[in-house]
């Protein structure tokens, strides 16, 4: 009896996921305003993509997981930004005319990225006593997956979040990392190599520099994907990034199964061909 009758072999498989892998690049190239005599090394670059994505499988990479531990040095500055940008926010929160969409965005970001050790620490934290004389105890579930969404809302009850904010900045405060020597989650190479190299070939193709925009408050509201988990659907809204360049290298790292934030790895990229290779040279 065969154990994996139902699979091809490994080489059928590999060439049937390059197959499908290369015509979903073909797609998402085929959007770009691509000059007419760069057509010919389009596939060159759809070539190298399908490589790096092949090499990838191969070579099993640990290191990539999401949320690693870390030491214990840098889970306590986790904590201090956090309780710092939290009590900041809720401060911003009780003033009118105070703007405070650029700090809400930052520390949804920050709340999405903590490392294991911050959580721990944070769900170590015991119930506390606020200034209402009531006793709380930190939701740390709820602060990692859904109060970036609220931070990320459009519209916010400003007295509301700042009543959650003040508790959240004071668990931080308090909170007290076990000692740790792991060196965390370790910088995802492959991912920033495949955006770099869609940076190159996005400027090579269409003779124009890669950007990502961000919208001025006065355009019109519309779905997009959010960066970063573009399962999620988010508004196009003033701070909010987006482009050409970042959708293309979405998309290309869902096709190549890469779960590094590509916004993070678009801006990389971006400024590292401005160093080495700016358009104008």
């Amino acid at each position: 009896m065969e154990i994996f009758s139902n699979y091809p072999p490994c080489g059928d498989r590999m060439a049937t996921e390059n197959r499908d892998l290369r015509s979903q690049l073909v797609r998402e190239f085929g959007k770009l305003k691509i000059r007419a005599n760069k057509e010919p090394d389009l596939a060159r670059e759809i070539d190298d993509l399908v490589l790096f994505a092949s090499h990838m499988r191969m070579v099993e990479d640990k290191s990539r997981r999401a949320f690693r531990p870390c030491e214990t040095t840098l889970a306590v500055k986790e904590l201090a930004s956090i309780s710092t940008r939290a009590g900041s926010l809720a401060h911003a929160l009780e003033s009118p005319s105070r703007h405070a969409r650029r700090s809400c965005l930052q520390l949804a970001v920050r709340l999405e990225t903590m490392h294991q050790t911050t959580i721990d620490a944070l769900a170590d934290t015991p119930a506390f006593k606020t200034d209402r004389d009531d006793y709380v105890l930190l939701d740390v579930g709820y602060v990692r997956t859904q109060f970036p969404n609220e931070l990320r809302a459009v519209e916010i009850d400003r007295r509301r979040l700042a009543e959650d904010l003040r508790p959240l900045a004071r668990a931080a405060s308090m909170a007290t990392p076990k000692e740790s020597q792991d060196a965390g989650r370790a910088r995802d190479n492959f991912a920033h190599g495949v955006g770099r190299h869609l940076a190159y070939s996005y400027q090579r193709l269409t003779e124009r520099e890669p950007t990502i925009v961000v919208d001025p408050p006065e355009k019109a509201l519309k779905a997009i994907p959010y960066a970063g988990l573009p399962t999620r659907k988010a508004l196009d809204r003033a701070g909010y990034p987006r482009g050409v360049f970042l959708d293309l290298i979405t998309n290309v790292f869902l096709a190549m199964h890469i779960d590094t934030d590509p916004l993070h790895v678009a801006r990389s990229a971006i400024a590292h061909l401005k160093k080495v290779q700016p358009l104008s040279s």
